[in-house]
């Protein structure tokens, strides 16, 4: 088999099954009971990987048990790689560093993060526009903006003189400025401003003396005791700190730098995250970033600032994914430094100082991406979601160790038509995928993870679209069912959890490996085979039986359901056992 079938666990937090306490339990008490080789084990939270013993029993059950174990990292907004805010910047890439430390010692195959865990922004924008100067944000490698922007004039002037110009613009704000204007070095340019307006001042004032008759007949003394007087006036003049302040306000690059190393006020913005958004695509625009090419296309790629303001009231969903990419993509591919203060160089701290990416290179294992949840109410408003966008990020990412994990369920969840995008996607797409996750394709928003049921059409539809995936260079690769609560709520027996899921897989991936097309499928795909006489001749029987019940009513003859050979049981009475007894 090119393709491994196998299971996840589930979350205690949702499932509330004793048999998911902890990464152990979840490994091997839960995952090697149903006969599948691999597991994914979901993870609650990263303080998993402290339980004790934990890489002993772990190994044990890999080796013992000939079990791979994979893992879905933490889900909600616990870790939100497209975050602007600070706070969550920084807690994301804690855990995202922790988590990939711990798969790597436990020898997991994969980790798979959700793509992301929060809305549009225009969603929240009576929010965020009102009180956004009052949080912290930070650019897409977790740093300051004007720290980012520093670093991107020594890469691409002209793009990074773009997004300067425009932080500019957006610091001038008052709310903005009296974040950061009881910074030192706001007061340092303040005060050095003053003195150069109380400087040009005196030398006006005594230019102007020199050339009044009325103070040149005066005595030195008188003239020293006058210009002395007039200078005080002018040091403690409010109109000079007015002139000053505008200058302040008007001459950029003094306030810019005044902003740049404040402590405090270097992260503020004056919407918040959404101004955090505007100044990544204003960049992107100017320097012509591929993620912004490919996600929201070139007709919003001229006008930097102009464009970038169109793209996220015209076009939100692109604009929110490509902005978010672009977080992403910093997550993966570069480190934290000391920027983040003290204690919070995690790449140092967890992974050997290497980038994310490095990390998943050099220790084998994968590190997948995949189709957020939804709610009801907000399908389609993920801000990172659509598999095409996640194709264009995992394209600019270039590892074979950062892949794509499909969840159909999640997709639809989403408010995506299968049916209709997938057969548009690139013909190379498959080959960024790794791992599908399966369930009963029905859009609960993604929640649901019902069994498949055998000879169910939703087994048919899942091996259409993945078969459609095949063709797409998805030739090897994990496929599990993804569990939920099963159809019964409680009940945690594996019967109700599973059904008949994992042979249901099993006949999927049976078929791929033949390379049998859908239209193509045989009855044993349902369930049913020829081989098996009695039990085939049986169905026949029955599909005879029924297959005029759809014109029962219809008929202007009597109709008669006990058939020829029974007339003789119905006329003497046994029309009963007859009925029950024609198909033994």
């Amino acid at each position: 088999m090119t393709y491994k079938v196998g299971i996840s666990s589930g979350w205690w937090k949702i499932g509330k099954d004793p048999s998911l306490l902890g990464i152990g339990t979840k490994t091997g008490a839960f995952g090697a009971t149903l006969g599948v080789q691999f597991n994914q084990v979901d993870l609650d939270t990263v303080i998993e990987f402290l339980e004790p013993g934990l890489q002993e029993y772990v190994h044990r059950v890999k080796e013992k048990l000939g079990m791979q174990i994979g893992l879905h990292g933490e889900i909600g907004e616990i870790v939100a790689f497209e975050s602007a805010e600070r706070i969550r910047w920084e807690q994301s890439h804690e855990r995202l560093c922790r988590t990939m430390r711990g798969a790597a010692d436990l020898g997991f195959i994969y980790v798979n993060f959700h793509l992301s865990n929060s809305q549009w922004l225009s969603f929240h924008e009576r929010e965020l526009r009102p009180f956004g100067y009052t949080y912290q944000v930070v650019a897409p490698t977790g740093q300051p903006f004007g720290e980012w922007t520093d670093d991107l004039l020594k890469k691409d002037k002209n793009a990074a003189t773009v997004l300067k110009d425009w932080l500019k613009d957006n610091i001038r704000s008052g709310r903005v400025i009296m974040e950061f204007q009881g910074s030192r070095s706001f007061q340092e340019a303040f005060r050095k401003l003053i003195n150069e307006e109380i400087s040009e001042e005196k030398q006006r004032l005594r230019r102007n003396a020199e050339a009044d008759p009325a103070f040149q007949k005066l005595s030195e003394q008188e003239k020293k005791r006058a210009i002395e007087i007039q200078e005080r006036t002018i040091e403690n003049s409010e109109e000079i700190r007015a002139r000053a302040e505008n200058r302040l306000r008007r001459e950029g690059d003094i306030l810019f730098d005044a902003w740049k190393d404040s402590e405090k006020g270097k992260y503020t913005l004056e919407a918040g995250e959404i101004d955090a958004y505007m100044g990544t695509a204003v960049y992107m625009i100017a320097s012509k970033n591929p993620l912004w090419i490919g996600i929201v296309g070139n007709d919003y790629s001229s006008d930097p600032v102009a464009d970038a303001n169109r793209a996220y009231i015209e076009r939100q969903r692109e604009f929110n994914a490509a902005v978010s990419a672009f977080y992403l993509l910093s997550h993966f591919t570069t480190k934290s430094t000391g920027h983040l203060g003290p204690g919070k160089d995690y790449n140092k701290n967890y992974i050997e100082g290497t980038t994310i990416k490095e990390w998943c290179e050099k220790k084998k294992v994968k590190l997948l991406l995949e189709c957020p949840q939804s709610g009801e109410g907000t399908e389609g408003i993920a801000r990172f979601f659509h598999p095409l966008h996640a194709y264009y990020l995992i394209k600019e990412i270039n590892s074979p160790a950062i892949q794509q994990c499909i969840d159909f369920e999640q997709e639809m969840g989403q408010n995506i038509n299968l049916d209709e995008e997938l057969p548009k996607l690139p013909d190379d797409f498959g080959s960024q995928v790794f791992l599908l996750h399966l369930g009963d394709p029905i859009p609960y928003f993604g929640t649901a993870h019902i069994p498949i049921a055998l000879a169910d059409r939703g087994a048919d539809a899942l091996y259409r679209w993945i078969y459609w995936f095949r063709n797409k260079g998805f030739k090897d690769g994990y496929i599990i069912f993804e569990r939920g609560g099963g159809r019964t709520p409680g009940n945690n027996s594996q019967q109700n959890v599973f059904e008949y899921s994992v042979y249901v897989i099993r006949q999927i991936v049976k078929y791929l490996d033949q390379d049998t097309k859908p239209d193509k499928l045989p009855p044993e795909f349902y369930g049913l085979s020829s081989e098996n006489k009695d039990v085939f001749t049986r169905q026949l029987v029955a599909m005879r039986d029924h297959a005029w019940d759809p014109l029962e009513g219809l008929l202007r003859m009597p109709e008669e359901k006990h058939t020829f050979l029974g007339k003789t049981a119905v006329e003497g009475g046994k029309a009963k056992e007859w009925e029950r007894g024609r198909h033994r």
